[in-house]
């Protein structure tokens, strides 16, 4: 999947309130060091994530695994305006540090890999699968989708501030393959169908919650 435009609006956006709440006349870090100091402790926490079962939440896997040239152009854009308000030009490897965390980090996603495979015991639900299938042909371009499955038959239920039920929703994982990728990607899905006051509305969402790569079995 692409990095999404909000996404991206998220990482410039906070790097630049860091920039405004700290002028950089009172700051006696360059640009580079702060946007390592404050993306440092993301990347500390997907690392932390990585040991537990692989998983990264869904935008910090596309964010600092799948998509880290975005990441990286993203905070040398936020950087060079602070550089030119000192009459200073931006050193070329100023992103070299954050690149470093980010490819060290991917390396040990990809190390782990092997570790993990598609998680046993779910149910099958042909008319999700369809769901599923139909939302990664057209949303996620290239993809193809190896297995599909959900934890159980149950439904949870969404409701309203007043107790009414919005909606009704099932969690469950898709292990798909992603072009010129060694691993293939496992995420956890959610599916949710509305409620109009009578029926549950048959529903193409199809939401992610996170990612790993691992085993294409």
């Amino acid at each position: 999947m692409k990095l999404s435009y909000g996404t991206i609006r998220v990482i410039v956006g906070a790097l630049t309130l860091a920039f405004v709440a700290r002028p950089l006349a009172a700051q006696s870090d360059s640009p580079a060091d702060i946007v390592l100091g404050i993306l440092g402790g993301q990347i500390d926490q997907a690392s932390e994530d990585l040991k537990k079962d692989g998983f990264l939440a869904d935008s910090d896997f596309e964010k600092w695994l799948a998509n880290p040239k975005v990441a990286i152009d993203s905070a040398a854009a936020t950087m060079r305006p602070y550089y030119e308000m000192n009459d200073e030009t931006m050193p070329v490897n100023a992103t070299a540090p954050l690149s470093a965390r980010l490819t060290d980090l991917r390396n040990e996603a990809l190390r782990v890999a092997p570790s993990y495979s598609f998680p046993s015991g779910l149910v099958a639900d042909p008319a999700i699968n369809s769901v599923v299938v139909a939302m990664f042909a057209k949303n996620v371009p290239g993809s193809k989708v190896l297995k599909v499955g959900m934890e159980g038959k149950e439904w949870g239920i969404n409701r309203d501030d007043f107790g009414l039920v919005e909606s009704r929703y099932r969690y469950g994982y898709a292990l798909y393959q992603m072009p010129g990728e060694r691993f293939a990607r496992c995420s956890t899905i959610t599916y949710r169908e509305n409620f109009d006051g009578k029926n549950y509305q048959k529903s193409d969402f199809v939401g992610f919650r996170a990612t790993r790569w691992q085993l294409a079995k």
